[in-house]
């Protein structure tokens, strides 16, 4: 076992973790919350949700400390400072204290029913289930004012997915959907692996799956636009995310995934984040 339960303290009791990233949103965390608990409540008898702030500058910390207050099954990270989504969701995993663990964008991307469809396959016994938006059974919802933008994001986001296919040996059809589970200790394993803690980690969790021989299960969803971002501001994501695939795609070559990352070693992370207890009391999200 490379970090197991030992390394960051916690026991794993059955149950399922929720790993929420999240950077200013204090209008939409209390309703993303309520809805998740929802949903897997028939299927999760003991779960947790823990939000990891990855240094918002506005009041997200504080509603999600008064929900903490007047609800046990929520917690609160916080990073000291901006460190990118695949850190905060390695420090949720580390802190989590449950066996099965999920992480997804905490705006709600998905339609219900998306997210009990891929924790299901996890209790199933798949060791990591992915959710895609481009399986057969799939669907996509798209309110009207926003059909231009969906239309341009979809059709760039095919055209990066054959990049990764093509150019990592990668056969999955959605990498960078942000919905997945994985067992715990397997979460660990993985993330330990990331060299790109921000936009592109998703990737390579897949390339580390496959260095470690750990079977990937697929699971159809429902996204559902209802905003948008600026066109600009989707360009200048795409010419990044092609500079970062090079980078990975590099490093493959060089079978970096073949090892752990020194530096997401868990007793080198320990410390970037802090929980904060219902009392508002800061203490170490990680143990000691």
């Amino acid at each position: 076992m490379a970090t197991g339960e030992a390394d960051s303290g916690h026991a794993t009791p059955e149950g399922v973790s929720i790993i929420l990233p999240t950077l200013n949103l204090a209008d939409g965390i209390g309703q993303t919350i309520g809805a998740l608990r929802d949903e897997l409540l028939p299927i999760a008898a003991s779960m947790e949700f823990i939000v990891v702030d990855d240094g918002s500058t506005d009041d997200t910390a504080t509603v999600v400390n008064r929900l903490c207050r007047v609800t046990s099954d929520v917690r609160l990270l916080r990073n000291q400072r901006n460190l990118g989504k695949g850190v905060s969701v390695y420090l949720g995993v580390l802190a989590s204290r449950y066996s099965k663990v999920c992480f997804t964008d905490a705006d709600l991307p998905f339609a219900p029913g998306s997210y009990a469809r891929v924790i299901e396959r996890l209790l199933r016994g798949c060791p990591f289930a992915v959710a895609s938006r481009r399986m057969p059974d799939s669907e996509i919802l798209v309110r009207m004012e926003v059909l231009g933008y969906a239309a341009r994001r979809h059709l760039i986001g095919v055209a990066f997915n054959r990049l990764v296919r093509f150019g990592l040996r990668l056969p999955y059809r959605d990498t960078q959907c942000g919905l997945k589970a994985f067992d715990r200790q397997v979460g660990i394993e993985l993330l330990q692996r990331v060299r790109s803690p921000r936009f592109l980690f998703d990737i390579e969790l897949f390339l580390a799956a496959r260095h470690m021989g750990v079977p990937v299960d697929e699971v159809p969803v429902c996204v559902a636009y209802n905003d948008f971002k600026s066109s600009v501001r989707l360009a200048a994501d795409s010419s990044r995310m092609l500079v970062g695939l090079l980078q990975i795609w590099m490093r493959d070559r060089l079978g970096r995934y073949d090892d752990p990352n020194p530096a997401m070693a868990p007793e080198v992370v320990r410390g970037l984040a802090q929980e904060v207890l219902d009392d508002g009391v800061l203490a170490p999200a990680l143990g000691s």
